[in-house]
Parts: C-alpha cells; structure tokens; sequence
C-alpha cells in the first residue's frame, strides 16, 4: 500500500541501499517500475511471486523487511508480511498509519521500527537509523523470534486463552 511514497523513500535512499519486491501485482509492479524509470532509480530489483521455500532463503539474507499501510487506516492493521518477517527473525520497518497497535508492538518489543508521517526524507532517515541499529547488532534475529514463539505461536496462544477460562 502506499506506493509512491515508498517510492519517493527509496529515491531519498537510491545511493544507500537496495529494494527487493517479490510477487507485487502486475498494477503496483507497473507504477513502482514507471515511477523508479522517471527518477532513474536502479536500486530496485523486482521478482515474481514467489513460494515459501523460495522466499526464506532470501528474506533470511536481507537486513530488514518493508511493510507499508495505506496512512488513510483509521482501524489497526498487523499485515502477514510483518508476521512473516519476524517469524525469520528479520527487523521490520514500517510505514504505517497513526496510533496503529502495531507501532507499539514493534518498539516496545524490539523488533524495528515504524514510521506514521508524510515526510520521504524523514521516513528515509528512519530507515537508516534502523540499518545503523541492525549493523551495531541492536536487533537480534533469536530476540525476535523469541517475541514470536512467547506470542504469537499458537499453542502459547491457547494457553493464554485457557488462562482466562480458568
């Protein structure tokens, strides 16, 4: 969601780093693809839809996941990309709308961070502080996964619901 500001977040960081969509749908493909050509953008790379065997090994070899919400959202919103990402144990970064539980979630559990502005430069700017905190070691892949296993796997999940029946 949100494709041109993304776009415009990567054109502040097109020296920087590189972007990696997999299996987008042929419309989002075409706008990122015509855009990133208009701002002689090359660091973006596109792949097709991919299964989950495939991805793994290359989400397991990036330094964090991208997942980006329509800022419109006034209700919450946990998108299976930032349960994917974290079940590998990869750092997020989010663009996502305000006062979404998700931004709470991200930070108070270390998992990444978040970003709820309008601002490109700003949000560039917090992705490179996230990639300085990956490289310093701040984020730690068995921390995160930790996070998934104590929350959101599906026997402690039942336990929790059992807890309450109690």
């Amino acid at each position: 969601q949100n494709q041109p500001f993304l776009i415009d977040i990567i054109r502040e960081l097109k020296n920087d780093y590189h972007f990696l969509f997999i299996g987008l749908k042929d419309s989002d493909r075409k706008l990122i693809r015509d855009k990133a050509q208009s701002y002689d953008l090359r660091n973006i790379t596109f792949l097709p839809p991919l299964s989950k065997n495939e991805i793994n090994p290359i989400l397991s070899n990036s330094h964090v996941g991208i997942f980006s919400l329509d800022q419109r959202h006034t209700s919450h919103n946990i998108p299976g990309k930032f349960l994917h990402y974290i079940s590998l144990g990869l750092p997020v970064f989010g663009l996502t709308n305000k006062n979404n539980d998700i931004n709470l979630i991200i930070r108070d559990n270390f998992l990444g961070a978040t970003y709820s502005g309008s601002n490109a430069y700003e949000a560039a700017n917090s992705l490179k502080n996230l990639s300085g905190q990956i490289i310093k070691k701040e984020f730690k892949k068995e921390t995160i996964q930790k996070y998934v296993k104590n929350n959101l796997c599906p026997s402690e999940a039942a336990k929790k619901i059992l807890s309450y029946c109690v």
